[in-house]
């Protein structure tokens, strides 16, 4: 199966480049931004297959970035990062989500 391609929704540029990094140098096929401008750009002109919305973004920002996701990409599954683990968690979170990809334990939608 071909590798999904993940979009890492985060409060700060820097935290998302370095797991981008991490998580390419690993064969994921990953993308992210801290900009909503960018996520809109980002959902028009790629083929994403899912959303991960860091820990680090407040509340509001998450339901607000949800919902404006499903009105446009209703079929693009969101998962919340969780805030116990910090940034770090980020890169088991997607990795164990890209096995449920691969073993067909997770699908495209949401």
């Amino acid at each position: 199966m071909e590798e999904p391609r993940i979009l890492i929704i985060g409060r700060k540029q820097v935290v998302i480049d370095g797991l981008i990094a991490t998580l390419t140098a690993q064969g994921r096929n990953v993308t992210g931004t801290d900009s909503r401008d960018e996520v809109t750009e980002i959902l028009e002109d790629e083929e994403i297959d899912l959303i991960v919305l860091g820990g680090g973004l407040a509340d509001d920002v998450r339901s607000e970035l949800s919902t404006y996701i499903k009105s446009i990409k209703p079929e693009i599954p969101i998962r919340l990062k969780d805030r116990i683990q910090g940034p770090e968690g980020m890169v088991d979170m997607i990795n164990k989500i890209v096995a449920g990809f691969s073993n067909g334990t997770a699908t495209k939608a949401h």
